[in-house]
């Protein structure tokens, strides 16, 4: 830790007094409030196994719903940022004691929250119904889809294994494709949900949730 901090251990987040555990800035120093929430959440964990003696497995639960008919509004992909709003300099120098943000209006939070791409929404393929039209790519406003022969990819020892497995060790890798996703550019507008003819991509969320037992 740095100059007069706590000294604190990063992973049961207990200080060198006995009994003493802390969280948030306290611990990590100036992060994100969902850094703060899951610090909170490791130091409770860490208090109940002091005071208790008992230890805490967890398990990691993943799910997916499809999400039937799922519908973006319009053009919400371009809706510009609105920068927080903040005091002026001349109130800064008054007053340094103040908070400099000022933070959003109810109008302007609920604008900046409907720019959320919502990624834990994703399209999802099924390669068994595919009949490689190419109309996700098509229509796709990003450009984030590209189908391709599998003789162009280069493979790892995983990816090999599973396209040996689903399509067999001598199949002939040119006369079978493979639709290649840019994660970093899908805004999550499910145009190519809509534009498939066989309904081989479905809308899911996928969440992830952990599950803690005392042993």
């Amino acid at each position: 830790m740095r100059g007069d901090w706590l000294k604190v251990d990063p992973i049961t987040l207990q200080t060198t007094a006995k009994g003493v555990f802390v969280a948030g800035d306290l611990a990590h120093g100036t992060r994100l409030l969902i850094d703060a929430v899951a610090s909170g959440k490791a130091a409770a964990r860490s208090v109940y196994q002091y005071l208790t003696g008992n230890t805490l497995e967890h398990e990691l639960v993943k799910t997916h719903v499809v999400l039937d008919r799922y519908r973006r509004e319009r053009g919400y992909e371009s809706i510009r940022r609105i920068e927080v709003p903040t005091i002026e300099p001349a109130e800064r120098l008054m007053h340094p004691e103040n908070v400099v943000e000022i933070g959003y209006s109810r109008e302007e939070a609920m604008r900046e929250a409907s720019r959320c791409l919502d990624c834990g929404v994703t399209p999802v393929f099924d390669g068994s119904r595919c009949v490689l039209c190419g109309g996700c790519a098509d229509v796709c406003p990003t450009e984030c889809l590209k189908l391709i022969s599998l003789d162009r990819l280069e493979f790892d020892t995983e990816v090999d294994s599973m396209i040996g497995a689903s399509l067999g060790e001598d199949a002939d890798l040119t006369e079978n494709s493979a639709i290649l996703k840019d994660e970093d550019r899908c805004i999550r507008c499910a145009l190519c949900a809509i534009r498939c003819p066989v309904d081989a991509i479905s809308m899911e969320r996928v969440t992830f949730s952990t599950n803690w037992s005392s042993v």
